[in-house]
């Protein structure tokens, strides 16, 4: 079991996560865009097969593929954090345990698919081009659930704090 944390600390996680998304946005994924010669694999929302992550990791080339793989480390570490803070500001918010893991699914779910999506996309990335059909699959499976997740994460994320602002506020205005 994870030892209480003070509010400050969860909050501070919880915006040190904001800002690293945005760097992401910002700085990385603008990067990705330019060097890739169609849209990620992470990003298709309607998934891909085979043959599209074989054409995306060889029109990639070496360069691009190294580029692919460093910028991929950048993108595992945002939804981890997002993740971990969300699990946080769940458990600081409410003292249910069925509350607490209700509200945290969300970032938590989205935060360990996007690290199996990743260490499937760096698999791909070291068996190209024997990419294993098996690995496409299962990786493509992670990139759509994650993706379905993605509204439940980021709305529980941002809400959660403002419950916990609205409780805060509510509990401290009942006591004289």
């Amino acid at each position: 079991m994870i030892p209480r944390i003070s509010w400050r600390s969860v909050l501070a996680l919880w915006v040190s996560t904001l800002i690293v998304f945005g760097l992401y946005l910002i700085y990385v994924q603008p990067l990705k865009d330019f060097l890739a010669p169609d849209i990620y694999l992470d990003l298709r929302f309607d998934g891909y097969d085979h043959a599209e992550a074989f054409a995306f990791f060889d029109g990639l080339g070496a360069l691009g593929r190294a580029f692919y793989m460093r910028s991929t480390v950048f993108d595992t570490v945002w939804p981890l954090m997002l993740a971990f803070a969300g699990y946080l500001i769940a458990r600081q918010t409410f003292r249910n345990t069925w509350l607490i893991w209700a509200f945290a699914f969300g970032p938590v779910a989205f935060g360990l698919l996007d690290l199996i999506e990743n260490i499937g996309l760096f698999a791909m990335n070291f068996q190209f081009p024997e990419i294993s059909q098996g690995l496409v699959d299962a990786t493509n499976i992670a990139t759509l659930t994650k993706q379905k997740l993605i509204p439940v994460a980021f709305g529980v994320y941002l809400l959660t704090p403002v419950i916990a602002a609205t409780r805060h506020v509510l509990t401290r205005g009942a006591t004289p």
